[in-house]
């Protein structure tokens, strides 16, 4: 599976969510994520805009 990651801000969820059924679409899946955040003591990565992580994936089907 191939992923793609967007950031959108400053959005109307009800909105959006209203308009993906209208087209359809309906839930197939809710999951909750929690992210881990490293990065060395000077802060190399985010200064670059970058980080390491670790995501875990906490499904609720």
């Amino acid at each position: 599976m191939k992923e793609i990651e967007v950031k959108v801000l400053d959005i109307d969820k009800a909105a959006v969510i209203g308009k993906l059924e209208k087209m359809g679409c309906q839930l197939v899946k809710d999951e909750a994520q929690v992210n881990t955040i490293y990065d060395f003591p000077d802060l190399r990565l985010l200064k670059k805009k970058g980080y390491a992580r670790i995501r875990e994936v906490r499904d609720h089907l």
